[in-house]
């Protein structure tokens, strides 16, 4: 066992996917407790007002980040010499798309948003905050060396911070939107931790340099990553933005707390993602059996965590809203045990985006993408108005796998990144052999 785990731990990737895995894993217990315990305070209709703000600033949140984590990563790897140079030009241009957000927010905010006490107060406040999102860039350069022992500390502390509040304002019994200011303070904690240890390394924010050409190449790399991630996320968030304006808060409520419950899990398939990447873009450039191993172990990792995932939450999904919701959120087993299955498409969807960056066939994705989030409008349009909440896991799980058929049909690099998702499932029994120190 000491040997096993010895080989475990060699390898830096297999260091990094251990601190992620340790901080996701705090965050899916905690996670669970608090938010449950919120969720039964709230109720389904103050639930969803809650739901409501944060989803709707969220959808915006590639504008925050200007999707450039994957590229500043790259940058990072291939650049170590002009540190201060891209650093300075992924915060910028964070900066620059925080801007342009918030107007986008509170604009779509006016027109779209139902006029609810504190539901628009709710979006501007969260949308500003939102701009603090650029300073994940020093969580980027951690990522970057595999190195986030002390990053992944400081946001297991931020979540603990954050989970005494929710517990204090559960006991003094304070209103919803008092848990919007705890999701903005999610964001000021770890801006000054992110500060903090970044100084500690050795470095310091004040030193990042404004390079225009870093800048303008970094916007120019941005753009359709930025339309990726957005159409993306649109297929995660628009679902609970029309449940809200077709079928009320309520409806809303018991859907959210059954995304919320995947999306607890969902930290791991990014873990995987977080710990892999950086040694993917090193064998991509270096060597193409070992780029074709790594993207294998990606993807067959998501798919079988994922696929295990979706049929045990279909198998308990009653018993587990009953016993941790109770009589408040009848009728959300069913919508848990259909959304289940959004994360093996979403997140191997998620997987391809950042194989495509690396193969340079963005454009490919933003089709794809796209076609998923226009589809998905048109079947919420029809299904939540008859089926409700139902009717949205349904048309997220139709969407992306039509849109996904359609472009496979369409273009043969779709059908073999599609073919090599099958194909990698195989590979999981090597990968458990090499971490028991066997030969295949």
């Amino acid at each position: 066992m000491r040997n096993m785990l010895k080989k475990f731990s060699s390898s830096a990737e297999n260091k990094t996917f251990s601190f992620l895995g340790l901080e996701y894993l705090i965050k899916i217990v905690l996670g669970t407790i608090v938010g449950v315990w919120v969720a039964r305070y709230l109720g389904p209709a103050r639930y969803g007002n809650l739901a409501y703000i944060l989803s709707f600033v969220l959808i915006f949140t590639p504008f925050f980040t200007m999707t450039n984590e994957e590229l500043l990563i790259k940058e990072l790897v291939e650049n170590k010499d002009s540190h201060s140079e891209v650093m300075g030009a992924g915060f910028i241009t964070r900066l620059l798309g925080s801007f342009f957000a918030i107007l986008i927010v509170n604009i779509s905010a006016f027109y779209i948003a139902p006029k609810i006490e504190f539901i628009r107060y709710g979006i501007l406040v969260f949308s500003i905050m939102m701009s603090l999102k650029a300073f994940q860039v020093i969580d980027n350069y951690y990522l970057s060396i595999s190195k986030v022992k002390v990053i992944s500390f400081s946001r297991n502390l931020v979540m603990v911070i954050l989970s005494i509040l929710k517990i204090y304002l559960i006991v003094q019994k304070r209103e919803w939107i008092d848990f919007v200011y705890v999701s903005c303070l999610e964001l000021v904690f770890n801006c000054i931790f992110y500060s903090i240890v970044y100084f500690r390394s050795g470095y310091s924010i004040f030193k990042w340099k404004i390079n225009s050409s870093y800048i303008k190449r970094a916007l120019q790399a941005s753009t359709p990553l930025v339309l990726i991630s957005f159409c993306t996320v649109g297929v995660g968030k628009l679902d609970q933005i029309m449940i809200m304006n077709f079928s009320g808060n309520e409806e809303l409520g018991k859907y959210a707390v059954s995304v919320k419950l995947i999306e607890l899990w969902q930290f791991v398939p990014l873990a995987f993602i977080s710990s892999l990447y950086p040694k993917i873009v090193e064998n991509h450039s270096t060597s193409q059996d070992k780029y074709q191993e790594s993207l294998n172990k990606l993807y067959g990792l998501i798919t079988i965590f994922a696929f295990s995932l979706a049929i045990g939450t279909s198998i308990f999904s009653n018993i587990v809203v009953d016993l941790l919701y109770g009589d408040l959120y009848e009728g959300a087993g069913p919508i848990l045990a259909l959304y289940s299955w959004t994360i093996l498409l979403s997140y191997l969807t998620l997987a391809r985006n950042k194989v495509f960056i690396i193969e340079k066939l963005l454009k490919i994705e933003l089709g794809i993408v796209t076609t998923t989030l226009v589809l998905n409008a048109l079947i919420n349009y029809y299904l939540i108005p008859k089926y409700g909440a139902k009717g949205a896991a349904f048309a997220s799980i139709v969407s992306y796998l039509i849109a996904n058929i359609i472009w496979a049909i369409l273009n043969k690099k779709v059908a073999r990144s599609i073919w090599e998702i099958f194909r990698s499932v195989k590979y999981i029994k090597v990968f458990f052999k090499s971490i028991l120190g066997k030969s295949e």
